[in-house]
């Protein structure tokens, strides 16, 4: 499955990847309010191009989540075409085979209290981290052993749901999450506003927000992806990481094939 690596976008900008990094305040710059009220459809294709205004000022003053039936008062899980991408302003990450096809881009936002709970995705993952930070709790496949997912629809739902909890301790969880916590193996890593994060097929991963966040998630409809070989004539991964692994232990940042 490879290795998961972090790649800045200053390092893309040769290969011509276009998706700036905001802070909070310069993407509502960016996208002012047009429209007071705009509901966002969780899990559904927005049609058209969507406002992002007042999901931002939601941001901006840390608000929780709001469900409002099928809708919620920012993106969660909403699905942009590629018309709506390019309108928007952001970019598809260049290291991709071409012999495979994107699924429909997600865009997520979320407040400081967002977090996704343990699990492992059907295809490789290109997370672009346009605001804030988000801290990724990662685990190879080989604790599946351990974590002992319950898999449907392409996902897979790990036994140890909220490993290493910015906020939680381990004696808040129930005494079989518990022993799953001891076990298995985990790393933490803060990806920044400015970075993607490729994560391979199979890789189980926790995600807390650190602030409010802005993410915009590519998913590889199937087989690898493979980061290709830039202009300095190394790997995109060696060459294009923090010139350091991405997770601890690691001798070298993965190339994907």
């Amino acid at each position: 499955t490879g290795f998961p690596v972090i790649l800045p976008f200053s390092v893309l900008r040769p290969l011509g990847y276009t998706t700036p990094k905001f802070t909070l305040e310069e993407m509502l710059e960016a996208h002012p309010v047009k429209k007071k009220r705009v509901k966002y459809k969780a899990n559904g294709l927005f049609d058209g191009t969507p406002q992002l205004g007042p999901a931002l000022l939601a941001l901006q003053v840390d608000a929780k989540k709001k469900k409002m039936g099928v809708f919620r008062n920012y993106p969660r899980n909403m699905k942009l075409t590629r018309k709506a991408v390019r309108e928007l302003g952001f970019d598809f990450p260049p290291y991709h085979n071409p012999r495979n096809r994107w699924q429909l881009s997600t865009m997520f936002m979320g407040a400081t209290t967002a977090d996704t709970p343990m699990h492992s995705d059907c295809c490789d993952n290109f997370c672009q981290h346009i605001v804030g930070t988000k801290r990724w709790i990662i685990s190879p496949p080989t604790e599946t052993r351990y974590l002992k997912p319950n898999c449907f629809g392409g996902l897979c739902w790990a036994k140890s749901s909220l490993p290493m909890h910015p906020t939680l301790s381990d004696s808040s969880f129930p005494p079989a999450e518990q022993a799953v916590l001891k076990t298995a193996r985990y790393h933490k890593v803060d990806v920044h506003s400015g970075e993607i994060l490729f994560l391979p097929a199979a890789w189980f991963h926790a995600v807390y927000n650190l602030n409010p966040t802005c993410t915009l998630i590519n998913w590889v409809s199937s087989g690898p992806s493979q980061l290709y070989v830039n202009k300095t004539g190394k790997t995109g991964g060696q060459s294009a990481g923090r010139d350091r692994p991405c997770l601890p232990g690691q001798q070298r940042c993965g190339v994907v094939q």
